[in-house]
């Protein structure tokens, strides 16, 4: 995680869901995460009533795993962008982003 400073880096260390974790905090973000593929796949819109749910959900997540730092949260959300070869995270699409946009911008 080059791309954050020190002190983000252990604040990502700590919050960030790990897969190899079965904690209550990762288990949400999978489901959300296949919430999200199912909308994609069956077409269905970041600005629907689905999409806000799953959107709100996320932000409330987030809002909890950075501590309230939008800066940092959106900053983590730019690098996830990237492949993961460049970042070891999990990636996001574009449509997770388009989601994530639309929710976070009402």
């Amino acid at each position: 995680m080059n791309y954050f400073q020190e002190d983000e880096q252990v604040l990502l260390q700590k919050s960030v869901p790990n897969l190899s974790n079965h904690d209550e905090t990762t288990q949400q973000y999978i489901s959300l995460i296949r919430r999200m593929e199912s909308c994609i796949k069956h077409n269905v819109k970041a600005d629907s009533e689905e999409g806000f749910q799953i959107g709100t959900r996320l932000l409330e997540l987030s809002n909890d795993m950075f501590q309230g730092d939008k800066e940092l949260m959106d900053k983590f959300w730019k690098v996830r962008k990237q492949p993961v070869e460049d970042t070891g995270l999990y990636p996001i699409s574009d449509d997770y982003w388009s989601l994530r946009n639309v929710v976070w911008s009402m």
